[in-house]
């Protein structure tokens, strides 16, 4: 009967959410890039071929950012959000890597295109001049008309997220020791990873090694890095429109590219790093949670335009794997949700909606539900209270995973280091004892001048005595 309702209550949602809509996180992840350089004068991959510069946005992944900020446009404005840009209703986080920021700008071109900037009045247009010769800047200010930029683009802030905010990234130098060093163990491979690595082995390996000048051909996939240069550089090549060919003939281009996105949903379903997962992704969790309940206690103080308590209504996240992955694999052992390849341009969105109307002082968190996207396509809708509470174990379960970081990370420390720690407090103690010694066999100013004047007096009464 529960259920029945549930999925009843789904189909409301889902007919009415734009109505209803209250919060949306939305999380998505970088367009094509350029992949690793290992030969950095020339710019070079590890197939020979240039770049600009390594691990950048590429033109191909700026137009797929470009357009996930239309689909939210399509989706979002004049519904949930105004059509141009308000700080006080959206706002747009990256993480700090070229790659990150550069789609975050392109998706809020897309968001807000041209035609939807700021425009300026009379007195505006006078002062809105640099201090210089007018002549120096006069073409180019007399087609800009009343609008700040040429064509009324928008220019949207992108506040960066640093390794020490409220994400832990899963891959970055904050993972502890212990963890990291898993990656590259043969026990962190899944069976469905290490047979795909070997179907793509034995399907491509001796053409991989001939444009790689490999001799050897088993140092290929020798660890998990090294098998993710090998992949990455093949799937930057195939969408910046390079010759794949080389790698196979143009008929099976498609199934190695495709062997590759299966190997990388393998690793995306394997459970062998649930350790990491829920290390790397409970920061976010939480933060996540905090802000649906500071949602929810503005609808219950209904002032939604006082200044002083601003939360934005869509948040969106320009991320890469490391804050993907564990979202996706969090969905899967949290609420069931089936997880697919995150390929370069995927998004996915958090939409908090409300579908009982109660009076203010009545609302609750029963009153809302999650409702859950990937890729523009509905997966799931979830309580809000068995979200959170879902939500809140994962976090309590994050405590353990620090406990072992920290346990890992004091016995992997290298010996000497503890040998230099103790032999540096043992001549530390001698010191002390020595200094509290030489204290002790000192004496006072005034009993060093007593004694000489005692022997003095001393010597004077022998030389007076026949």
């Amino acid at each position: 009967m529960y259920n029945f309702l549930i999925i009843f209550i789904s189909i409301i949602i889902r007919t009415n959410e734009k109505e209803n809509l209250r919060l949306v996180f939305e999380i998505y992840k970088h367009g094509a890039i350029s992949p690793k350089i290992t030969q950095e004068k020339e710019l070079k991959d590890l197939f020979g071929e240039k770049w600009d510069d390594k691990d950048e946005l590429t033109s191909v992944g700026l137009r797929q950012e470009f357009l996930i900020g239309y689909i939210n446009k399509l989706r979002y404005t004049n519904t949930f959000i105004k059509e141009q840009f308000d700080p006080r209703e959206v706002l747009f986080y990256s993480l700090n890597s070229n790659k990150s920021i550069l789609s975050s700008y392109a998706l809020s071109q897309g968001f807000f295109p041209p035609k939807t900037g700021l425009t300026l009045n009379q007195k505006q247009i006078l002062n809105a001049v640099p201090p210089i010769d007018e002549k120096l800047y006069k073409d180019g200010f007399d087609g800009l008309g009343n609008f700040s930029l040429p064509k009324q683009i928008s220019i949207v802030p992108t506040q960066i997220i640093y390794e020490n905010d409220f994400i832990i990234r899963a891959t970055n130098e904050n993972l502890c020791e212990g963890i990291k060093k898993n990656r590259n163990k043969k026990d962190f491979w899944s069976k469905e990873m290490k047979e795909q690595k070997e179907n793509i082995f034995k399907k491509y390996s001796n053409s991989i090694a001939k444009e790689m000048n490999e001799k050897d051909i088993n140092n290929l996939f020798k660890d998990y890095d090294n098998t993710r240069n090998i992949f990455n550089t093949i799937l930057s090549e195939y969408y910046d429109g390079r010759n794949i060919e080389k790698l196979t003939n143009k008929n099976n281009v498609s199934d190695l590219i495709n062997d590759i996105k299966k190997f990388y949903l393998f690793d995306y379903q394997n459970k062998n790093n649930k350790e990491i997962v829920i290390h790397s992704i409970a920061p976010f969790m939480r933060w996540m949670i905090e802000l649906i309940n500071l949602r929810i206690k503005k609808d219950k103080e209904g002032k939604e335009n006082e200044l002083d308590y601003i939360l934005p209504k869509l948040i969106l996240i320009s991320s890469d794997d490391s804050i993907f992955k564990p979202l996706e694999f969090i969905m899967d052992i949290c609420f069931n949700i089936s997880i697919e390849y995150s390929d370069f341009g995927s998004y996915l969105n958090f939409e908090l909606i409300k579908i009982n109307q109660n009076s203010i002082s009545n609302i609750k968190d029963e009153d809302y539900f999650i409702v859950y996207h990937f890729n523009g396509k509905y997966k799931k809708s979830i309580s809000l209270p068995d979200f959170k509470k879902k939500i809140q174990d994962l976090i309590k379960s994050d405590n353990d995973v620090k406990k072992f970081c920290n346990f890992i990370d004091k016995t992997n420390t290298p010996i000497y280091k503890n040998v230099y720690f103790i032999l540096s407090m043992i001549l530390t103690i001698i010191l002390i004892v020595l200094v509290i010694f030489s204290i002790k066999q000192c004496k006072t100013p005034n009993e060093v001048v007593d004694f000489n004047l005692t022997s003095s007096i001393h010597q004077q009464e022998k030389e007076l005595l026949p």
